[in-house]
């Protein structure tokens, strides 16, 4: 009788401090339903706009990607034929300085220039510079190298830059007259330290 009444009051205490758990209601588990749906209703939109907002930035970034690099292509462009056009323009103007050329002293002094040791007549020399301009199948820039690497062409080219082109350039009507200045410059300075023509030239990549 004893250990019963015992046993009696530790259930009493236990129900006291441990209360039995209240069964869920079917409103409230209506409720908890609601909720995950709700949530995921907002997580699929959210899901959504995150993706159309990831597929605009990168088409954004792509069109100025490519944009940008059709610009700079176009300047590399650009450049490269106001360089070719500038070189053009100083070679053709030796030539047809030597084609007009009367001056008999001058002609003698190129004649002994272009070969000391066995005379050239002029019209060889004429005719060898225009076969290098002339050349269709040879960008300019490799042009202008041949003929300061030739060692008869290459003093004659020099007395012309130093004596003639600034009195061409004076009464020519080329534009950017500042960059052929420039580069009349820097041959001569290639010329009189013997050392090869540096020049840049851009070429758009294919």
């Amino acid at each position: 009788m004893q250990v019963n009444n015992i046993v009696t009051i530790f259930l009493d205490i236990a129900q006291t401090y441990f209360p039995q758990k209240q069964p869920v209601t079917d409103e409230e588990l209506s409720m908890t339903d609601q909720a995950h749906s709700s949530f995921e209703d907002f997580k699929e939109k959210f899901d959504l706009q995150e993706l159309q907002i990831t597929k605009k930035l990168a088409q954004i970034h792509e069109n100025y990607t490519v944009n940008d690099s059709d610009h700079f292509d176009q300047e590399l462009e650009q450049k490269f034929k106001q360089k070719q056009n500038v070189i053009k323009n100083i070679l053709k103007n030796f030539l047809k300085y030597l084609r007009e050329l009367n001056d008999y002293k001058i002609i003698q002094k190129y004649e002994s220039i272009f070969n000391p040791k066995s005379l050239i007549s002029y019209c060889e020399i004429k005719k060898q510079l225009s076969k290098k301009v002339n050349d269709k199948t040879t960008r300019w820039n490799f042009k202008l190298k041949s003929v300061i690497s030739s060692q008869n062409m290459n003093p004659i080219f020099y007395d012309y830059l130093t004596t003639q082109s600034k009195t061409w350039l004076e009464n020519s009507r080329v534009s950017s007259v500042l960059e052929h200045e420039q580069l009349i410059e820097q041959i001569i300075k290639s010329i009189q330290k013997e050392q090869p023509l540096k020049i840049k030239i851009y070429k758009k990549k294919k």
